[in-house]
Parts: C-alpha cells; structure tokens; sequence
C-alpha cells in the first residue's frame, strides 16, 4: 500500500505513489490519490457509525496502522487516528454545511463538514467516505479524492481523508447526530469564518482551508 517513491505534490500521481507532510519535523508519508472522479457503488459497509466501543486504526507519524483502539480511548490513549470528511456542493460552489447535534460529545452546536467521521479498523478512506454519506445525507454521488492532510486534535494527529461531491437534495438522515444542513456560497462562508471562527469546528476550517489550497478539486466544469 505504501511506496517507497516520496515526491513532494499532490497532482497526477498515481495511488502507489506518496507524497510527504511535515508533522512535528517529521516526515509523514501517506498515499496520494490520482485526481479524478470514482463512483459510488450501493451496498458495501452497511453499518451505523463507530460507536464508542467500535475499533478504529491506531496509526503512526506516517499514518501507517499499527494496531487498533476503541474509539473513546484515543485521547486517552494518546493513539493517532484517520477520519474522513466529504464536502458537499451544488453545481454554482455553495458548500453544505453541517450543525452538529446539541447531544454531541465534542462540538455540539458547531457547524461543520458536510459529512465526517471516524473510518473503522481496516476500513479505507473512500469506504468510509461512501458509508458515511449515505448513513447521514442519503447520498450515492460519486466522490473526487482530494487528499489526506494531518491536523492536531487534542495533542493526538489525526489523518483527514478529504472528498468532494457535487448534490443539491441531500437529507437528514440521522437527526439525533445532525441539527440542521444550509449550503453557504463559499465567499460568504469564508468571511463568515473569519469573523466567527468560534461557530466552527476546527477540523472544518482545516478541511476547508485545504480543499481551497488545493484549488477546490471536485468543482463541476
């Protein structure tokens, strides 16, 4: 899965292929999917999303497993993790957002990315990317692989697999983890950001902030 080929962008590469992320001055090498579009397929892992109890991946400074975790021990624990974040946008570049539940453990009440969660053990990215957006919007759209980009959560590094899909009629599918979703126009999304960072979660503003530096790969024409 990993190769020993290292290069240092994202673009025209094929998924053999990695490419290096500084984390903590260390180098962090982790597959890079080629640009392009792959599309979703019905059935696959059809189940809820990890509860507390479920196991996830413990990975390394190189977001490689080595060995899994239940998912409310990784703080505790002090063990990387990967998770997954699907941006979901019209045809025009408005963006949905999702407001989490007033019941959520972190972030209640904070808007943040179409779709995210926490990818089980021996699960991959697009996989849980697929689940995830049915399970919560009731989409089966077909998905552009942006990339992975670490982030800092809690003292923890966690290795955010980022997609894009085009959709205008998503749905609420589990009201218990979702309050609301509005589609924002991106420039009226940014400015809102950065005047009320607060309404955000932060893994949203990095996940965002990436797909842009990446020159919002997935956009239609």
């Amino acid at each position: 899965m990993y190769a020993d080929t290292t290069v240092d962008q994202t673009t025209e590469l094929g998924p053999s292929v990695s490419h290096v992320v500084r984390v903590h001055g260390q180098a962090a090498v982790h597959p890079v999917w080629r640009s392009g579009w792959c599309k979703t397929r019905g059935g696959g892992l059809d189940v809820p999303r990890p509860g507390p109890d479920a196991l996830i991946d413990r990975v390394d400074e190189r977001n490689r497993s080595v060995g899994t975790v239940a998912r409310q021990d990784v703080f505790k624990e002090h063990a990387n993790f990967r998770t997954v974040h699907v941006l979901v946008v019209k045809d025009e570049g408005d963006v949905l957002l999702q407001q989490l539940a007033p019941t959520r453990e972190r972030h209640p009440l904070q808007w943040g990315s179409s779709v995210a969660g926490y990818i089980y053990a021996g699960e991959t990215y697009e996989e849980a990317a697929r689940r995830r957006l049915r399970e919560e919007l009731g989409l089966e759209t077909e998905l552009h692989a942006v990339g992975i980009t670490p982030m800092e959560d809690d003292g923890l590094t966690k290795f955010v697999g980022v997609f894009v899909t085009v959709a205008d009629r998503p749905r609420v599918e589990e009201p218990d983890h979702i309050a609301a979703i509005e589609f924002r126009p991106q420039t009226e999304l940014e400015q809102d950001i950065r005047l009320h960072a607060d309404a955000y979660t932060d893994s949203f503003r990095h996940v965002l902030a990436f797909w842009l530096q990446q020159g919002r790969p997935g956009l239609p024409g």
